[in-house]
């Protein structure tokens, strides 16, 4: 069964802008080549923060692979673990989600990274589009067709 977010508890303007800031910081965190680097912040109602991730490295490993190399390389190379999908690994084992879960992805999320939310209970995805406006999605179906950006490769 699904949760929805409703009424005036959350203000998807202030919350949005709010935990897309704190996306952005952790986004910072990836040891990524500048323009690979992506978060995505896991939060309760909206509003409070049960989980983040970023785009790094596979486990065991110290750092990308790609830095230094060129942008070509790393998008035909990279073996980054996603966001989304570290988000969803660093959420607390057995932690009961009793209120609507929210996505704020620093970027529009990969096909495959959008049915890893729906699979992980997101109920509603925020995402910023390249020219910053951000995005709100009900993640409602896991056959909703999600189109990345035109360009990404993955």
């Amino acid at each position: 069964m699904s949760r929805v977010l409703q009424g005036d508890r959350f203000n998807r303007t202030k919350w949005g802008g709010r935990m897309m800031g704190l996306a952005r910081q952790v986004s910072t965190w990836s040891s990524c080549p500048p323009g690979r680097q992506h978060a995505c912040v896991l939060a309760e109602d909206g509003r409070f923060v049960i989980s983040t991730g970023y785009n790094g490295p596979l486990p065991g490993d110290s750092k990308c692979h790609c830095t230094g190399m060129p942008t070509e390389y790393c998008k035909a190379n990279c073996k980054a673990v996603h966001a989304e999908v570290n988000a969803l690994r660093n959420m607390p084992q057995g932690h009961m989600i009793s209120r609507p879960l929210v996505a704020y992805v620093t970027k529009r999320p990969c096909q495959a990274c959008f049915q890893a939310l729906f699979d992980g209970g997101v109920d509603e995805l925020c995402f910023a589009e390249t020219d910053g406006t951000l995005v709100f999605v009900l993640v409602a179906s896991p056959h909703l067709q999600f189109t990345p950006t035109p360009g990404w490769k993955e």
